[in-house]
């Protein structure tokens, strides 16, 4: 197998996770929970961007929860509200 077919078939860590968030939702809050049990706010940031793409992105996440689509963008990108 040639080097360009063996990255043709691996994913990065971050599209591995958002795949088992979204197949196992209780995956998601196992990992939530963990998250906000050891990590600090940079990883709980990731996490809840990751688990928001798993759900649809943005635009679903908001609507689900009943937020602005924009704000919660904001608010959980990498740069955070801080600019």
């Amino acid at each position: 197998m040639t080097r360009k077919n063996i990255r043709a078939i691996s994913r990065g860590h971050d599209e591995a996770t958002v795949e088992s968030l979204h197949k196992d939702p209780k995956f998601a809050v196992e990992y939530l929970n963990a998250v906000l049990q050891d990590g600090d706010e940079q990883e709980l940031m990731v996490a809840m961007r990751r688990i928001a793409d798993a759900m649809g992105g943005f635009p679903q996440l908001a609507s689900k929860t009943k937020l602005n689509a924009a704000t919660l963008s904001r608010t959980l990108s990498k740069k955070g509200t801080r600019n």
